[in-house]
C-alpha cells in the first residue's frame, strides 16, 4: 500500500485525496511503526515529500507529528543516504514554512542534523546531504535569530 501511495502521490490531485481522506496520519503511523524496515520507511517518506510539495499541506504534516517522525527516521538510518536525503527534503519544506519553523526547537533537530553532518561530512562522498543539512541548520538559526538583529548589532559597531 505504501509503495502504491508513493507511486501515485506525485500528482497534486492525488495528494489532495490523500490529505482530504486523512491519509497523512496513516502514513506517519506507518513510518513510526516501521522505522527499522527500509522497504517500508522509504515509501512513507516519499509520500510525505510529495505531499509537502504543496505548501498548504506542510502545516498539516507538522500538526500530525511530522517533525518528530522524520527526525526518528533520520536517526534510525543516519548512514543511509537516500533516506537521509528524503528526510532532509521533507524537513526543508517544513522549515521553509514560516508558521512551522518555530516548532523545530525542542524536537532534537540540531542533534539529528549534526549527526547527519558527522556521518556524511567525514567522507565527503555525500555533498548533497551535507549541503541540505547545513542549509537546514542555517535556516533554523535565522528563524530563531532573525538577521535584522544581527544587522542592527553590526550597525551599532560602525563608527559614525
Amino acid at each position: 500500500l505504501l509503495s502504491a501511495l508513493s507511486d501515485v502521490s506525485h500528482t497534486g490531485s492525488n495528494t489532495q485525496v490523500l490529505v482530504r481522506h486523512l491519509g497523512l496520519p496513516l502514513v506517519l503511523q506507518a513510518l513510526l511503526h516501521h522505522l527499522k524496515v527500509e522497504q517500508l520507511l522509504l515509501p512513507s517518506l516519499f509520500v510525505l515529500v510529495n505531499t509537502a510539495r504543496t505548501p498548504a499541506h506542510v502545516p498539516l504534516i507538522v500538526a500530525e507529528g511530522g517533525v518528530p517522525a522524520v527526525l526518528a527516521a533520520l536517526l534510525s538510518h543516519v548512514e543511509h543516504p537516500v533516506i537521509v536525503r528524503s528526510g532532509l527534503a521533507l524537513l526543508r519544506a517544513m522549515v521553509l514554512d514560516d508558521a512551522s519553523a518555530p516548532s523545530f526547537a525542542g524536537d532534537g533537530t540540531y542533534r539529528v542534523l549534526l549527526a547527519v553532518l558527522q556521518t556524511h561530512g567525514a567522507t565527503g562522498d555525500q555533498l548533497e546531504v551535507v549541503r541540505l543539512a547545513s542549509a537546514l541548520l542555517w535556516r533554523l538559526y535565522t528563524t530563531r535569530h532573525p538577521m535584522g538583529h544581527l544587522l542592527e548589532a553590526c550597525a551599532q559597531l560602525e563608527p559614525d
